[in-house]
């Protein structure tokens, strides 16, 4: 008879919490996503680079800063920034010119015509492609 009691109790037990399980379950289920969710691609930047430079065309520009240019003057790592001076891009760039018109990374500030978001494209018909 004991045993009865004991289990009729372990049975009204577990019946009274059922309804705070599903009311919490209920909660959780309708929750809403509020995860904040960041950019990778786009950092804020503290401080850009002094020697970065600017180029604009069409009312729209870029923040260019050359971090590296490699021996053989046909590829550079180039850093582009946004106007309000966030990172958009830090990669190697190799040259590519058409085979009849060869040329190298001399001075990109003349060089540089804009960037259209993957590669950067140059004067003399020529692009800075994007590793």
């Amino acid at each position: 008879m004991n045993e009865l009691k004991y289990n009729i109790s372990r049975i009204f037990i577990a019946m009274s919490t059922l309804p705070i399980f599903f009311i919490g379950l209920f909660f959780f289920i309708n929750q809403k996503d509020t995860t904040v969710k960041l950019n990778e691609s786009t950092q804020q930047i503290s401080k850009m680079p002094k020697t970065a430079f600017w180029i604009a065309k069409g009312g729209e520009g870029n923040w260019y800063s050359i971090d590296r240019i490699y021996n053989h003057k046909n590829k550079a790592t180039i850093s582009i920034y946004d106007k309000s001076k966030k990172l958009l891009s830090k990669n190697q760039y190799f040259i590519s010119c058409p085979i009849n018109e060869l040329k190298f990374i001399n001075d990109l500030k003349k060089q540089i015509v804009f960037y259209d978001g993957e590669n950067i494209t140059l004067k003399d018909n020529c692009y800075l492609i994007k590793r």
